[in-house]
């Protein structure tokens, strides 16, 4: 059976809406690895959002959902141009340990996560080298490279350097307005 768009609650029993996610995204059950799926959630846990967005989350809609909101994303996600993935192994490499039951590492005993900040860093006024500039959100031209993770409030790490900024994608950070993370700049390299 073929279809055409997945809408998902995070909070679902036997599966939660992150491990379908991922199923889809590396193609692990058979669905079109590209398929557009839309989260709903009542929650806006961080660390939910970041798996989210690493596994290329098409949009979330905030539970109650009301017709208007559902209209609005369907028709953006189906308006995309295109839909890329990247390959199986990067959606594999996911880290999928922390779900809704388990406790965060520093409680479950396991080592904290190299790499993601524990509190937002300070964002410099300028652009310390020459070699990125200070950008709203609104003006980022798809093409462009993330410069600086993008980081949220809780100092969680949810878009990483380096990353290729597609429309897409640049929709994905403005469409967290939703669930109150407000990301109104980023770095790009010039």
């Amino acid at each position: 059976m073929e279809f055409d768009a997945v809408i998902a609650d995070l909070n679902m029993p036997r599966i939660n809406g992150l491990e379908m996610l991922k199923a889809i995204r590396s193609g692990a059950n058979g669905c079109r690895r590209d398929l557009p799926v839309i989260m709903l959630t009542g929650h806006s846990d961080l660390e939910l959002v970041s798996r989210a967005m690493a596994l290329d989350i098409n949009g979330f809609i905030v539970k109650p959902v009301s017709q208007g909101a559902l209209a609005s994303r369907l028709a953006r996600v189906f308006g995309e141009e295109i839909r890329t993935v990247r390959p199986e192994s990067e959606y594999a490499k996911v880290d999928m340990r922390l779900g809704f039951d388990e406790p965060p590492p520093e409680k479950a005993g396991l080592p904290e996560k190299a790499g993601l900040p524990t509190r937002p860093l300070p964002v410099p006024p300028e652009a310390p080298d020459g070699g990125m500039v200070r950008i709203a959100l609104t003006d980022v031209p798809p093409g462009s490279v993330l410069a600086k993770d993008v980081i949220i409030p809780s100092g969680l790490v949810i878009v990483s350097k380096g990353t290729l900024l597609s429309k897409r994608l640049v929709q994905r950070l403005k469409d967290l307005a939703d669930l109150n993370i407000v990301i109104e700049h980023i770095w790009i390299r010039e």
